[in-house]
């Protein structure tokens, strides 16, 4: 039988990794409206009827209801804040996925950092 995952407080260190955690959001919601305008003018070329033409949403509609950032969280991470006893806890897991990818993101900007030009 699945035992439930331990929880333990949110670190320190999570506040200071949310800006790069929205960076790589963004770059997410970047790469889905690309895809998705792609299809559209793929969509557009076959099907030349103006009553069905495919439009891409805007950028806000993306960030707001498609996949916010606390989703984003969730779905790649899957990071929760859950309170218990009124302090913030998450699960170990997510935590060493977000750190996991924090290093890699770490690594490759300090390789970028130090490619000859």
């Amino acid at each position: 039988m699945n035992e439930p995952e331990s929880k333990v407080p949110v670190p320190e260190w999570y506040p200071k990794a949310i800006p790069t955690l929205k960076k790589m959001w963004n770059k997410f919601i970047d790469g889905m409206m690309a895809a998705d305008q792609k299809q559209s003018e793929y969509y557009n070329s076959v099907m030349k009827f103006e009553k069905i033409k495919k439009t891409v949403p805007e950028r806000q509609w993306y960030e707001n209801v498609y996949i916010p950032f606390g989703t984003y969280l969730y779905l790649f991470f899957g990071f929760v804040i859950e309170f218990i006893d009124g302090a913030p806890h998450v699960t170990e897991s997510s935590l060493k996925k977000i750190k996991g990818v924090l290093a890699d993101d770490a690594d490759r900007i300090q390789g970028e950092k130090e490619l000859p030009k």
